[in-house]
């Protein structure tokens, strides 16, 4: 098993010049291989979890990639060896901050550092047989869009949250109108047309080096419950509301570009050639989001994150 996220898993095959397939835009032309902006980090935004260091085998440094202690590789290999089932994984080269193209291109972990990771194809091998990833809200540009309707999240207490807002001249209580006309939604449709693009070159990389493997994209737990009076009130022992100050009227709409990146990535695992599967977390954590308080499996935008149980990392997003 190979696991990426903002990230994948696996060795590599050999490769012959001109085999690989590469993202091609509507119409068939070649997707030049431009590296986009560094945007955001919606993973470890969305999931409160303990960090650790990687335990699999891998190249490079991967302490700032923050993986979580209670991640997918980690929890899978110890319920499936409560029931008698071996699981072998080969490498967890999920990193937060991670583009899609990171899995091809190598990952910058400070920008105008020399700390870098390798390409996460790497990890493939001619032998991996499952290869597992959640990827596509960082290549959105998902914090930027929260920033845009935020501004708590602008605000200088809020510099480590990468990225800016979409349009910083247009302010926050408006964002719902912005992203539904004019800039905001053309903006939106060439984010969702680039995760496509990218996401299909991705399963084309993965079948391409390891064409024995089985496929699974991994899609988001939902933030934004139907209900959104419950975002009015803080979880318990918090002091912040869950979703900070992103008004009320903007959460739907924050919800439904959380659906139509599941609905993407759910497309680009159903046109995969040779067949992926996707697994959907939107529709089955509806009573866990961000703001169902005790329930809550996703942290607050403005909860603390914690390394080793004790230390705050930086007051922004999990």
């Amino acid at each position: 098993m190979v696991r990426t996220s903002g990230g994948t898993a696996a060795g590599r095959r050999g490769r012959r010049a001109g085999q690989l397939p590469g993202a091609r835009r509507p119409g068939g032309k070649r997707r030049r291989g431009t590296r986009r902006p560094r945007t955001d980090r919606l993973l470890r935004r969305l999931v409160h979890r303990q960090l650790r260091h990687p335990p699999y085998n891998q190249e490079g440094d991967r302490t700032l990639c923050f993986q979580a202690k209670e991640n997918y590789p980690a929890v899978a290999t110890r319920r499936l060896a409560d029931k008698g089932i071996k699981l072998n994984v080969q490498s967890d080269v999920s990193c937060e901050g991670a583009l899609i193209h990171h899995f091809w291109e190598e990952q910058e972990l400070l920008p105008g550092s020399s700390l870098k990771v390798p390409p996460q194809q790497d990890a493939l091998k001619a032998d991996t047989r499952l290869v597992v990833g959640s990827m596509g809200g960082n290549t959105l540009g998902f914090t930027r869009i929260l920033k845009q309707c935020s501004d708590k999240l602008r605000g200088p207490e809020h510099a480590l949250l990468p990225g800016e807002p979409v349009n910083g001249d247009q302010p926050a209580a408006k964002c719902r109108e912005f992203f539904e006309s004019g800039d905001g939604k053309q903006w939106l449709d060439q984010q969702f047309e680039q995760v496509g693009w990218d996401l299909e070159e991705l399963l084309d990389r993965i079948h391409y080096f390891a064409p024995d493997s089985k496929r699974v994209l991994v899609g988001y737990p939902r933030l934004v419950p139907a209900g959104t009076t419950k975002c009015l009130t803080p979880a318990p022992g918090q002091t912040q509301l869950p979703l900070a100050d992103i008004p009320q009227n903007a959460l739907p709409v924050l919800d439904q570009i959380q659906k139509r990146l599941d609905d993407t990535m759910k497309k680009a695992a159903a046109d995969a050639e040779g067949g992926a599967d996707f697994v959907d977390l939107y529709t089955h954590t509806g009573s866990n989001t961000a703001c169902d308080g005790a329930n809550r499996g996703i942290g607050g935008l403005l909860e603390n994150s914690q390394i080793g149980g004790h230390a705050p990392l930086v007051r922004a997003p999990q």
